[in-house]
C-alpha cells in the first residue's frame, strides 16, 4: 500500500500522558522542584509515546491525522485501511489516475467497523491481481495492483480536537463531529506503566539502586517480571 500523511496531528510534543505527577506518584517522588529529576520523567514519559507508536508497542501512530492511501481489493465486499480508527472518508475514488478516475458518492459505501478499518460496498471491490497462462488461467500471486484511492482521518484525540483543526470534519462517510477525547485509558495507562517500568530498571543499566534528587529506588531483575504494559496494548494490535 502507498500512504502519505496529509495533515499530521497537532500533539503534546509527542507525550501520550498528559502529567508527570502519575509517574511520580508511582514512583513515590511527588517534588517538581529538582530539575534534572522533572526532565529526567519528562524523557521517560516521551519515550515510552514513542514505545507506544513503534514497532515495539502497536506499530502505527496513535494520534489524528489525515490520509492518502492506495489499497489493493481482493474480491470481497470489504475493504481494509491501514490506519485505525477511522473517523470519517473524505474523498474515495476508483483509480488513482487522475484524468480518469471517478470519485464514489457517499452512498456508494459504508464505515463497516471503524476500529478495525474496514469499509464495505455492496457491490464489492474488483480483484485487480495479475493473470498467467499456463496449462490455463492462473492468478499471479502477490500481483495486485492499487486502485482504489482514499483520503481519510484516522486517529484518536487526545487533548480532544477543536472544530478549527485541519483534522477535524463533518462531512464525508462517517463525518465525525466528536472534539472530546477519544483516546483509550488502557493505552494511556500503558504509557505510564512502561515509563515506570524503565525508571525502575534503570532503562537496561542493570544498576541494583540510585538516587536522583528525592527519589531513591531499588531496581528488581529486568527477566523476572511481566509487561503490564505491553498486556494493555495487546487488544489494540493490528495483525499486519
Amino acid at each position: 500500500m502507498a500512504l502519505f500523511v496529509c495533515t499530521s496531528a497537532t500533539s503534546t510534543d509527542g507525550e501520550l500522558l498528559s502529567t508527570g505527577a502519575s509517574l511520580r506518584s508511582v514512583l513515590g517522588a511527588t517534588s517538581t522542584t529538582n530539575a534534572d529529576l522533572f526532565a529526567y520523567q519528562t524523557d521517560l514519559v516521551k519515550r515510552a509515546s514513542r514505545w507506544l507508536e513503534g514497532p515495539r508497542g502497536l506499530g502505527y501512530p496513535c494520534q489524528v491525522q489525515t490520509y492518502l492511501e492506495t489499497v489493493p481489493a481482493f474480491g470481497g465486499q470489504t475493504l481494509l485501511l491501514s490506519r485505525t480508527p477511522i473517523r470519517t472518508i473524505l474523498r474515495f475514488f476508483d483509480s488513482t489516475a487522475s484524468c480518469d478516475a471517478t470519485e464514489l458518492c457517499s452512498t456508494d459505501y459504508r464505515i463497516e467497523d471503524a476500529d478495525a478499518g474496514l469499509l464495505s460496498r455492496d457491490l464489492g471491490w474488483s480483484w485487480t491481481a495479475g493473470e498467467q497462462y499456463y496449462l490455463g488461467k492462473t492468478i499471479v500471486p502477490n500481483s495486485e495492483l492499487k486502485p482504489w484511492m482514499v483520503e481519510y482521518v484516522a486517529g484518536w484525540t487526545y487533548n480532544g480536537l477543536t472544530t478549527d483543526s485541519e483534522n477535524y470534519s463533518t462531512g464525508g462517510v462517517g463525518g465525525s463531529t466528536s472534539t472530546g477525547r477519544t483516546f483509550p485509558d488502557d493505552l494511556e495507562q500503558a504509557v505510564l506503566l512502561k515509563a515506570a517500568e524503565w525508571a525502575r530498571s534503570g532503562a537496561g543499566s542493570g544498576v541494583q539502586s540510585e538516587s536522583v534528587g528525592d527519589l531513591s529506588v531499588t531496581y528488581a531483575s529486568a527477566g523476572n517480571y511481566r509487561s503490564e504494559a505491553t498486556d494493555l496494548i495487546r487488544p489494540y494490535r493490528r495483525m499486519a
